[in-house]
């Protein structure tokens, strides 16, 4: 093949890692050079099974072929995988753990795996927990219906590794088991730490001194029924990323805050994530970067607390503008997202857009906000819809206003970045007279409306 024979293998092995594992599959198969060059790229990313019931497929079937292909020559290929993500849900045998471990004890530089479920792996297989707890490169650890066997793994671990996310139910963990004994085993490198738990019981012995303290810890995400951030906040007292996602609606008293188990909590928190119905499982303290689903009057003493600079939120539809109501008070927020979630026909959209915008959008008049990105349901609009005559209005509505997104005509309504919601959209800079009055509007590229909506989701007090 002309290509492989005119560049040398510096700048083939530079160029490789930036295409895609698909990609690199494809190329392989066109020729033997090729297939030597770009197999380990495709090696280098594997994911076996689905997380979805629908594509789960012949599982067993697919992870043994994998494992007998990486045997044929465990020497060559072992090293290539730099991370597995391994589904192998509703599975009724387990035959391939063992092929399994061995691959992986040849995966020395494997950097992120994703394990499930692991304790019914393990169970079937001790050398695979040997393998994961030897491999020596783990960053990025995902264990999934996690039981005793798994959190004995993780006290083995030879790596260090800064992200660990455990999975796990009451049947995985067993009656007799707790968040205590996810923590007793959890390795000091760990910087990201994600429990997700249908039942996490009150925390009352996670105290400093007896289990603990995780100063490394900056982001913690606890999902299920969550008691006792104040004890919590005494073993994780560095965090400043908080997610909390409650599944569940039975809730203890423990969660209620009152002043002096506030005054033991995190007296500040960069960033929180709110995914919860109940009041009493969040805690009462500055946030800067807020953002919280399902708001109503019901939170406005936490708002209040909270005084968010960045804030995202969202309602039902226009008939419902809850949470919009609720950063009425909220004279610090300095850039807001809102999302109305459902809205019918495009035509319908557009015009209730404009009421909204005239009726709702004004009661914001006295908020400083520098920047506000708004979304109007599930579907973008017309490129017709997203002019400047939109931002104007939101210009003269809004007197501080300098940055606005509106609903882009391109791609989806809302993307993902550092576990954080990012709505798409197009942005102009609103341009002002000394007077105050809208000098002129300027729709923004692509590429500095990005830069914008990531610098105002940064934006500090001044």
């Amino acid at each position: 093949m002309s290509l492989f024979r005119a560049l040398n293998d510096d700048i083939l092995i530079y160029l490789l890692p930036h295409i895609s594992p698909l990609d690199a599959r494809q190329l392989a198969m066109t020729c033997r050079t090729a297939y030597a060059y770009a197999m380990p790229r495709f090696l280098s990313e594997v994911k076996l099974g689905s997380r979805i019931p629908a594509c789960y497929g012949d599982i067993p079937s697919m992870i043994t072929r994998f494992c007998k292909f990486m045997l044929s020559d465990i020497a060559r290929w072992g090293p290539c995988l730099k991370a597995l993500d391994l589904t192998a849900l509703l599975v009724n045998s387990f035959s391939f753990a063992m092929s399994l471990a061995t691959v992986l004890s040849y995966a020395f530089r494997l950097e992120r795996l994703y394990l499930s479920p692991c304790e019914e792996l393990f169970r079937a297989a001790p050398l695979l927990l040997d393998a994961v707890a030897s491999l020596p490169r783990i960053s990025d650890l995902t264990l999934a219906q996690a039981g005793s066997l798994t959190f004995g793994c993780m006290s083995r671990l030879t790596s260090r590794p800064t992200r660990i996310c455990i999975t796990s139910s009451s049947v995985s963990m067993g009656s007799s088991q707790s968040t205590l004994d996810i923590l007793q085993h959890l390795p000091m490198s760990v910087a990201d730490l994600r429990i997700q738990l249908d039942c996490i019981p009150e925390c009352e012995s996670i105290r400093a001194g007896t289990t603990g303290v995780w100063r490394s810890i900056r982001t913690l995400e606890l999902t299920g029924p969550i008691s006792d951030l104040s004890t919590l906040s005494q073993a994780f007292p560095n965090v400043s990323h908080l997610r909390l996602v409650r599944y569940k609606d039975a809730l203890t008293t423990k969660m209620d805050l009152n002043e002096s188990q506030a005054s033991s909590c995190w007296t500040r928190i960069d960033r929180a994530d709110i995914i919860a119905t109940g009041m009493n499982a969040v805690p009462w303290i500055p946030i800067r970067r807020l953002h919280c689903f399902q708001l109503n009057q019901g939170w406005h003493s936490f708002l209040q607390a909270a005084s968010p600079v960045a804030l995202t939120c969202y309602d039902h539809d226009v008939l419902s503008t809850c949470a919009l109501d609720c950063v009425k008070g909220l004279h610090g927020v300095k850039f807001l997202q809102y999302m109305i979630m459902y809205a019918r026909d495009a035509s319908q959209r557009e015009q209730e857009f404009e009421v909204f915008l005239i009726t709702k959008l004004s009661s914001l008049a006295n908020i400083p906000l520098v920047g506000v990105a708004l979304n109007f349901g599930t579907e973008p609009f017309t490129t017709s819809s997203c002019d400047k005559w939109f931002a104007s209005l939101v210009g003269k509505i809004l007197p501080h206003i300098v940055y606005v997104g509106l609903p882009s005509p391109h791609g989806r309504s809302w993307t993902y970045k550092d576990d954080c919601t990012i709505f798409v959209c197009q942005w102009y800079l609103i341009e002002r007279n000394e007077g105050g009055c809208i000098s002129a509007v300027a729709q923004l590229s692509a590429d500095e409306g990005r830069r914008v909506h990531l610098a105002l989701l940064e934006v500090t007090i001044e």
